[in-house]
């Protein structure tokens, strides 16, 4: 029999109060991505350390939280890898192993035409698309394979714009 596990998702973390809801999903043992901002991050990583070392997940949610439809693709590109570097800092003075690379895309808009506010797809530039294929992959891969390991069924992991 496989045991399916959900994971509460968070957005916009850490807040303020991000340690009482941390120890409040351990109370009630419920897992949980964290979809962190980096510019929240940077004022606030001792919370997201003790969340770390709680057993949670900590996923990137851009850095600054724009509309990816609206920015050009290598600020997209920037708002993803500034946070990742962040997150990964974190783990390390944590001193957890980052179990997976996850990406949760601000206001639900992953441009490239398709905005979930707005119900579907929008005529927008075309070069986010290939950004929202990129991502797209990895995260449909995580969800086919474990998020406690580096999936397998991607190909190559994305290529940085520096």
């Amino acid at each position: 029999m496989v045991i399916k596990i959900a994971y509460l998702t968070i957005d916009d973390c850490p807040s303020i109060d991000m340690k009482r809801k941390v120890n409040f999903l351990l109370e009630k043992r419920i897992p949980a991505i964290w979809f962190c901002r980096g510019e929240l991050l940077e004022k606030r990583q001792q919370v997201v350390i003790y969340a770390i070392r709680k057993g949670f997940v900590i996923g990137n949610h851009s850095y600054d939280h724009p509309h990816f439809s609206e920015i050009p693709l290598e600020e997209c590109f920037r708002q993803i890898k500034v946070t990742d570097e962040l997150i990964e800092a974190v783990y390390e003075k944590a001193g957890i192993e980052r179990p997976a690379k996850v990406f949760r895309f601000p206001w639900g808009d992953k441009g490239g035409g398709f905005d979930v506010k707005k119900g579907g797809f929008s005529p927008r530039r075309e070069n986010h698309a290939c950004m929202l294929c990129l991502w797209n992959r990895k995260l449909l891969c995580l969800q086919q394979c474990s998020l406690l390991h580096q999936p397998k069924c991607c190909p190559s992991p994305p290529q940085w714009i520096d």
